[in-house]
């Protein structure tokens, strides 16, 4: 997109392959400090925009050590009871940079920033890139603000050089067409430029972009500014959603980024950070702190089959990125549902999807007989096997390692009706146990036993573990009907 002037300005800039019409003022003699020197305010200036990028780029690559990025842990599978729950942690490892970023280099050009600017350009690509490789779809912008308003000689109060985009040849191009000139007094434009940053169509955000703006200075700005409130800037960014990041420059020349208030006023409404002025050796530190400490809100969003509920102790938490947000996961099964019951749990980042923060669940849900179990052998019950639980050939049918079972069980136990894995239960031979009259649930619970003897009229078994098995038709109390299905789970 071409360069964009705020409302009354006229001249246009080459940036990207575009034409520079207007001559900037490139006398630094004619800045606002008129008693210093225009080498000297060059001097002060070189330590703005171009240790701040630096500092800009050391976060990137760095960020806090931390796990892996993602959700921990990314699957869950259990099986339930019909009209049970059961609840899990869950850790989302925000990333130490905020996904899908959109940053806008903010910078004052007026007379002292020459070498400052020079100190930019030699950094610029090294810093794209570096947020390219943390932040794969990152893109980047070059605005720049004088003080057109207050100073005739300037030839304008606000300039976009570059739009957002993924080029960041074009964004060097940008940062490569600022030149430091004029500002009269001490003010500056910035309330201005942050509102155009805001309301600008041609910034061009993203609508599922994390947006930051990174504003350097060492003056604070005109209130109002090009007819623009401070109050005005503050509610435009937020309801943009834009994060500022501040960074007061110790230059000797202007009055202080935040000396009435204003970058704090800022900050502290879009969730951004204003750093602690900054001499030349402590900007690089100090915007790692600054960067490092932008929140990130992590929003659960699940997607499940009927008959399954995904809850959490929290709507969303809001993290320090780089951070980890933990939930408690209440997964509900409904009272009756039966079979394979699957969740996709979408962890939203700043209310965007991003690629590594999904977790997948499945619940195989089951139903229990009434007035006791059913029972298969320990050397039938792998997953994907075949089972008879029921018939008058069951000790045939089923393989037990502590010996054969006795040919009067025929494969339900009715005391107790729910024995635990490693309880023992008891049972009478035949149909006298009193198997249910069905029809039996599509997911079951069966029992899994090593072992089962008689003694007189009383059969014993063991339980060593309880499995789902998804029956199939044809099952009738009398043994001769039998009672089949394959097992799909472990409970226990």
């Amino acid at each position: 997109m071409g360069p964009v002037l705020d409302g009354g300005d006229t001249c246009h800039l080459r940036a990207g392959g575009r034409w520079r019409q207007a001559t900037l003022m490139a006398q630094v003699g004619e800045h606002r400090d008129g008693g210093i020197s225009g080498e000297n305010l060059m001097r002060k200036r070189i330590v703005g925009m171009g240790v701040a990028s630096a500092a800009l780029t050391s976060l990137l690559v760095a960020g806090p050590a931390s796990a892996s990025t993602g959700v921990s842990p990314p699957s869950f599978s259990a099986a339930l009871p019909s009209g049970s729950s059961v609840t899990i942690t869950k850790t989302v490892h925000t990333p130490p940079i905020p996904p899908n970023p959109d940053i806008v280099f903010l910078s004052d050009t007026t007379g002292s920033m020459g070498a400052a600017i020079a100190n930019v350009r030699t950094n610029a690509s090294t810093i794209m890139s570096t947020v390219v490789a943390a932040q794969p779809t990152a893109e980047f912008a070059a605005a720049e603000y004088k003080d057109r308003e207050h100073c005739a000689t300037d030839p304008f109060n606000f300039h976009l050089d570059q739009s957002l985009t993924a080029n960041l040849a074009n964004v060097q191009t940008g940062i490569g067409s600022w030149s430091a000139s004029g500002g009269c007094d001490t003010p500056e434009s910035q309330i201005n430029a942050l509102f155009q940053l805001a309301t600008n169509a041609s910034v061009g955000f993203r609508s599922n972009s994390t947006r930051i703006v990174a504003w350097f200075g060492d003056s604070n700005g005109h209130d109002p500014s090009v007819g623009h409130t401070l109050t005005d800037a503050i509610n435009a960014l937020v309801a943009a959603k834009i994060r500022v990041i501040a960074v007061p420059v110790i230059t000797g020349s202007g009055n202080g980024l935040d000396s009435t208030g204003q970058a704090t006023a800022v900050a502290n409404a879009t969730g951004g950070e204003v750093l602690p002025s900054a001499s030349p050796d402590q900007v690089a530190n100090a915007i790692l702190t600054g960067l490092q400490n932008l929140p990130t809100t992590v929003t659960p969003q699940p997607t499940c089959d009927s008959g399954l509920t995904a809850t959490y102790d929290a709507a969303s938490k809001t993290v320090t990125s780089g951070s980890d947000a933990t939930f408690q996961e209440t997964l509900t099964v409904a009272p009756t549902a039966v079979g394979v019951l699957k969740c996709t749990v979408d962890f939203l980042l700043n209310g965007m999807h991003v690629d590594g923060f999904q977790q997948t669940v499945t619940i195989v849900a089951f139903g229990v007989t009434s007035g006791g179990n059913f029972v298969i052998g320990d050397k039938n019950a792998a997953q994907g096997s075949s089972v008879t639980f029921w018939g008058s050939q069951w000790s045939k049918l089923n393989t037990l390692s502590g010996g054969a079972a006795p040919r009067s069980f025929k494969g339900f136990e009715n005391h107790p009706t729910r024995p635990a894995c490693g309880q023992n239960w008891v049972t009478r031979p035949g149909n006298s146990a009193g198997p249910p009259a069905g029809p039996l649930p599509a997911f079951m619970l069966v029992l899994v036993s090593s072992k089962v003897t008689k003694s007189g009229s009383s059969i014993a078994g063991n339980t060593v573990h309880e499995v789902v098995v998804q029956t199939n038709p044809g099952y009738k109390p009398n043994p001769g009907h039998r009672g089949t299905g394959k097992v799909v789970a472990t409970v226990c």
